[in-house]
């Protein structure tokens, strides 16, 4: 018992230093970690911005103040569509940036326009008034007016069909006749629809 209590008395100056090791193992660790945290960090603030590709064609109109809403290709990419702040449509020649026609006789300002997929005609959506225009000539074929503004317009891929948004609903028309072929309901949602796709 005595050789047994003597043992573990010689055993006991061993613990306080294993304990100071551990400490100052830990405060060790906690250095290095705080030197990694402060290197990400600086290299984090240091890094570069992302670079963005140069543009292809940059469009630009001159004269007075202008503000395109959006924009849209035609169905060959060669020509670009802007609706305006300013109250009117543009059409582009995307190689040269050449303005093509510019179609005014709006009384707000045009939000959106949409080819059709022959590109032969042009929808354009201006506050509470849908024109169906000649692309060629500017020419409206027929008009569409609502109590509630406009907020959507997309032609189907076979051009048999144009999807309107508008009052939290969706109209299919005949672009021909302008006639009503069938009305999409039951969007709970409060926002207006604003992008659809066929």
């Amino acid at each position: 018992m005595l050789a047994q209590k003597h043992g573990s008395g010689s055993d006991s100056p061993q613990v306080p230093e294993r304990r100071r090791g551990a400490k100052k193992l830990a405060g060790f660790a906690l250095v290095l970690l705080a030197g990694a945290s402060f290197y990400g960090l600086k290299t984090l603030l240091h890094r570069a911005p992302p670079s963005f590709p140069e543009p292809m064609h940059t469009v630009r109109r001159q004269g007075g103040l202008w503000m395109a809403s959006s924009g849209a290709f035609s169905p060959d990419g060669r020509v670009l569509v802007s609706a305006n702040a300013d109250r009117t449509v543009a059409l582009w020649n995307v190689q040269t940036s050449e303005i093509l026609r510019v179609i005014r006789g709006y009384q707000q300002r045009v939000s959106m326009a949409a080819f059709s997929p022959n590109a032969k005609s042009l929808a354009v959506v201006s506050g509470r008034t849908l024109k169906l225009l000649d692309t060629r000539s500017g020419i409206v074929r027929w008009k569409l007016m609502r109590s509630h503004e406009f907020t959507g317009v997309a032609f189907s891929p076979n051009g048999k069909m144009l999807a309107v948004a508008v009052d939290n609903r969706v109209e299919l028309r005949n672009p021909r006749t302008r006639a009503l072929l069938r009305t999409i309901t039951g969007v709970y949602s409060l926002s207006p629809i604003f992008t659809f796709f066929f």
